[in-house]
């Protein structure tokens, strides 16, 4: 992607930051092997557990009152899941669900404080994720905002093709394991309008989609700024 993209850092970095110093204490954890659409915390637990994602992917959803239920996260491999405060009482707000098989590292409050009490560089990505987090949730309120639904789209494959691409014919391929709806969810629109936008984007010769494979070019760029 074009590295004077402006567009670049609009989704989080969460989605692909590894944290290094805590995973350098998964023998101090207990390993946990997940089912696809296996639940990890329900809105409402009280979690001061702290989960580190050896494989799989694990999505981030809010719920509704009445069911509905909205991506806000995925995290992937090397990535963290914590909802608690240490020595606090504190219920999650969230649902985290399997997306598929995973393996995790699961860190009790206590087993949590040890480490980042002995290991300073272990305490500062906690740190670090907390802010990401922050972040991510300040990234998504400013889309809703400020950027149309093309833009939005265009701000996710932007993020994505910087980090997950390869190359394929001088074009970015991405392999994007999320349906229409879950794209929408991340973004807050409806699936009618994703569909939509990836037509116009097809129709402008700025995106192929071949199965789950999302290929595309420098265009994107310049589109998503123009829309």
């Amino acid at each position: 992607m074009n590295i004077h993209c402006t567009l670049k850092e609009a989704i989080s970095p969460w989605l692909k930051t590894t944290f290094l110093n805590l995973k350098k204490h998964l023998d101090k954890g207990t390993i946990m092997n997940l089912k696809n659409r296996a639940i990890l915390i329900t809105p409402g637990e009280h979690s001061n557990d702290l989960y580190f994602v050896v494989s799989g992917s694990l999505k981030i959803s809010l719920v509704h009152y009445d069911g509905q239920e909205k991506i806000i996260s995925i995290i992937g491999a090397g990535g963290l899941v914590y909802e608690g405060l240490i020595s606090s009482i504190t219920s999650s707000s969230v649902l985290v669900t399997a997306m598929e098989k995973c393996s995790i590292v699961k860190f009790s409050e206590e087993q949590l404080e040890a480490i980042l009490i002995q290991d300073k560089e272990a305490a500062l990505d906690v740190m670090h994720y907390m802010h990401l987090r922050y972040k991510m949730l300040l990234t998504l309120h400013h889309g809703l905002l400020f950027c149309n639904p093309a833009q939005r789209l265009c701000r996710l494959f932007c993020i994505i093709s910087n980090n997950l691409s390869e190359t394929m014919d001088a074009k970015l391929k991405v392999h994007l394991d999320l349906t229409q709806k879950q794209l929408g969810e991340l973004l807050g629109l409806s699936r009618v309008t994703v569909a939509n936008v990836l037509k116009d984007m097809r129709h402008n010769n700025i995106i192929e989609i071949k199965g789950k494979n999302y290929i595309f070019s420098e265009k994107i760029c310049s589109y998503c700024q123009n829309s």
